[in-house]
């Protein structure tokens, strides 16, 4: 009986697998194929695949490459974050909004602005500022929850 049930729970995660790896290779081709030029998402498959050998494809291909690995690694952090942020707080709906991250760290780049108004040229110090304001403001949550004797949940 458990031996079955680990075969069927194994053979629906390669099933899944397979499928959500496919779904991926037709999003990225359908993300390379748009743009102010015309490439078909076959063509788009066929330079992921490593098939094609045209240059104009592998010109074009080399400026949208990027945007859209920028965006395949963006969704996979944000989903590694919203992982580690349920599982270190033990909460299944933990987020940043009810944690209050996004708006301290709102609040800490506010103050910042305020305080040095040429901090705005500096993307990386502003990065930093909202990092360290959200940190502050998770810290700020934990210890009110447990000051409250408040459950994760």
């Amino acid at each position: 009986m458990a031996v079955d049930l680990g075969r069927t729970t194994i053979r629906r995660f390669v099933f899944s697998l397979i499928l959500l790896t496919i779904a991926l290779l037709l999003a990225l081709s359908m993300s390379l194929s748009v743009g102010s030029s015309e490439i078909g998402p076959i063509d788009a498959l066929r330079f992921l695949l490593g098939l094609s050998g045209d240059e104009t494809v592998a010109l074009v291909m080399g400026i949208r490459i990027w945007r859209t690995a920028a965006a395949a690694l963006s969704g996979a952090l944000l989903a590694l974050s919203g992982l580690l942020m349920q599982t270190v707080t033990r909460n299944p709906l933990a987020d940043p909004y009810i944690f209050g991250l996004s708006s301290t760290a709102l609040a800490a780049v506010a103050a910042a602005i305020l305080i040095n108004p040429a901090i705005q040229a500096d993307s990386g110090a502003l990065l930093a500022v909202s990092f360290f304001g959200a940190l502050a403001g998770f810290a700020l949550t934990l210890a009110l929850s447990s000051l409250a004797g408040g459950s994760p949940i």
